[in-house]
């Protein structure tokens, strides 16, 4: 199988500090891995990831190792731009990333030995209208390099793979 890699962000908050443009984006990077033929996300099998670091014009190259759909390579303040009230910049901080090389892994991993599977937040899309209603509505947000996601709320008695939970209760 012939894949390739992609870095993805994922913005988990944004605050603007100032209001002349300044923006601080915090969130997740990844590096996810891709077959090429179908452009669909796939296990790495342990492939290298040979990336670029940019942070604020310095640069160094790393090299990872990815046995499934994605590895985090940095999580926290990706940029942070800050204005004067004159619109002069008083601050500029940014990190990113960029694909150098990818090697294919000769050493697939059916059963990984660890779970990076993490709840990043989970959203309130729709409260109950009225008590017992059961009309209330939330997503979970998480991410895991092994495979894809199953969500239950019972104790795993029923599973979805949807993030989408329905027709919920208050409390």
């Amino acid at each position: 199988m012939n894949i390739t890699a992609t870095i993805n962000e994922t913005i988990s908050s944004t605050t603007y500090p100032d209001q002349n443009g300044g923006q601080i984006d915090q969130g997740d990077v990844f590096i996810s891995i891709i077959d090429a033929d179908t452009r669909q996300p796939t296990n790495g099998n342990n492939c290298e990831v040979t990336y670029q670091r940019n942070e604020n014009g310095y640069t160094s190259n790393y090299t990872v190792t990815v046995a499934g759909q994605s590895f985090l390579l940095y999580s926290g303040i990706i940029r942070d731009y800050e204005y004067s009230p004159q619109g002069d910049m008083i601050r500029s901080n940014y990190i990113s990333f960029s694909i150098i090389a990818v090697k294919a892994g000769d050493n697939p991993s059916p059963n990984p030995s660890v779970c990076d599977l993490k709840i990043n937040y989970i959203a309130i899309n729709k409260i109950e209208s009225a008590p017992g209603a059961a009309d209330a509505q939330i997503t979970v947000n998480a991410t895991s390099s092994f495979a894809s996601i199953l969500y239950s709320i019972d104790l795993g008695v029923n599973w979805q793979a949807s993030p989408v939970f329905t027709n919920l209760s208050g409390g």
